[in-house]
């Protein structure tokens, strides 16, 4: 109803609450937006099943033709856990992703809570691994 997307930890920085609320603008103009853009559906070659796309809220992430419900910062993570497939992203190289509370065990919950979304369209999903005290990374077969 209040078209939320996402969070900020509190206590809230200022420089955190002013990317925030730029992320979300563009977001916006992104929906108001009726041409279309090059490059913005977001394939990945090590996981066909993935499509991101940032425009709309229709479809944003389809895991195997299927919808999931995910927020920005969420999308981020997903986003660059694919693309670097088969690597190992740090921690810290996943915190660029998140506009506050960085550190691991906010991390590890953001996380939990994409396997779990993930696992709502398919319940055998488990891509994404953590690497002990390291950090995540996205299986490929």
């Amino acid at each position: 109803a209040l078209d939320a997307w996402d969070y900020l930890q509190k206590p809230i920085d200022e420089s955190d609450f002013k990317s925030e609320v730029k992320r979300a603008l563009t977001y916006r103009r992104g929906l108001t937006d009726t041409q279309p853009a090059k490059g913005e559906e977001g394939t990945f070659p090590k996981v066909p099943d993935l499509r991101i796309s940032r425009r709309g809220r229709d479809g944003v992430v389809q895991w195997k033709g299927k919808r999931l419900q995910l927020s920005m910062r969420k999308i981020d993570l997903v986003e660059a856990l694919a693309r670097n497939a088969g690597s190992l992203l740090s921690h810290k190289a996943l915190y660029e992703f998140m506009v506050s509370g960085t550190n691991v065990r906010n991390l590890r919950v953001k996380i939990s809570e994409i396997r779990d979304e993930f696992r709502t369209v398919d319940p055998d999903f488990d891509c994404i691994q953590p690497v002990v005290m390291t950090g995540y990374l996205w299986k490929i077969d």
